[in-house]
């Protein structure tokens, strides 16, 4: 039976010889939907750039190396992330990185708190730089998170192993993910918000409209996966994709170079 593990194991072989691979197995019982899935986005680490993936600077979260204890447990919680950059000065000027766990030796305790006794290494990286080489550079240096640098020097964003293992496995949701948002929300123009993981047939009883009418794949039961079928691409951030047949306009709220995240839906093509 066929390893996934040890191919994962294996992650670096040469394109054309995973490639290769995935075409003998692809269509054998040896190898489950989920399990082609990965092997289809393993191959494809090769030609994406960390730019495509990382948090862009306006998002990032950080803390200032000479913040106290209480500014620093605040935004732990409020970010509800476990490692957090540490910068001194300037955003520019990341000088490691400070994990959640560092702050239990302080917790109630008379020991002077400093940001700087317990920051840990961070990695720098070009933001042309391939996903599966700063994947590699992790794995070996142990390390979580890396920065984003420009030409100039300049922080340009940030990327946590995390982001690099869902290029593989899809989007993971931890415990911090709210499960409790409605998928579909109605606003007061008469507009729908929708959750792009959102089943079809749950936005066809929302909008009251038969899909029947329109030509889609057969594996295709998401909104996202609707959208992207009917435009032959995953849209962008801002992107309009109307749809004549059903008298409806899809507006891209948010989206990643993988897939789409929410739409906005309305009647009307505009």
């Amino acid at each position: 039976m066929f390893n996934l593990i040890e191919f994962l194991k294996n992650i670096f072989f040469p394109k054309k010889a995973a490639s290769e691979l995935v075409d003998n197995l692809k269509n054998s019982s040896e190898l489950t939907n989920d399990q082609t899935h990965m092997l289809g986005n393993l191959l494809k680490l090769g030609n994406i750039q960390i730019r495509d993936i990382m948090v862009p600077r306006a998002d990032i979260v950080s803390i200032n190396i000479d913040s106290d204890f209480e500014t620093t447990l605040k935004l732990f919680i409020e970010a509800a992330h476990s490692r957090l950059p540490v910068y001194k000065d300037q955003l520019d000027n990341i000088v490691g990185m400070l994990h959640v766990k560092d702050l239990l030796p302080y917790w109630q305790k008379n020991t002077k708190f400093s940001i700087e006794k317990v920051t840990r290494n961070v990695l720098f990286s070009s933001p042309a730089m391939l996903v599966n080489d700063l994947l590699e550079q992790m794995r070996a240096t142990r390390t979580h998170l890396a920065i984003i640098v420009d030409e100039q020097g300049g922080t340009d964003g940030i990327v946590t192993i995390e982001d690099l293992v869902e290029e593989i496995v899809g989007e993971i949701e931890d415990e911090h993910d709210s499960k409790e948002k409605p998928l579909i929300t109605t606003l007061d123009n008469g507009g729908l918000l929708v959750d792009a993981r959102t089943n079809i047939i749950d936005l066809e009883r929302a909008l009251g409209i038969d899909f029947s009418n329109i030509e889609l794949d057969e594996d295709t039961e998401t909104v996202g996966g609707l959208i992207s079928n009917i435009s032959g691409k995953i849209p962008e951030v801002n992107d309009n994709i109307p749809e004549p047949k059903l008298g409806i306009n899809f507006k891209i709220l948010e989206a990643d170079h993988r897939k789409i995240h929410k739409v906005l839906v309305s009647r009307g093509e505009s």
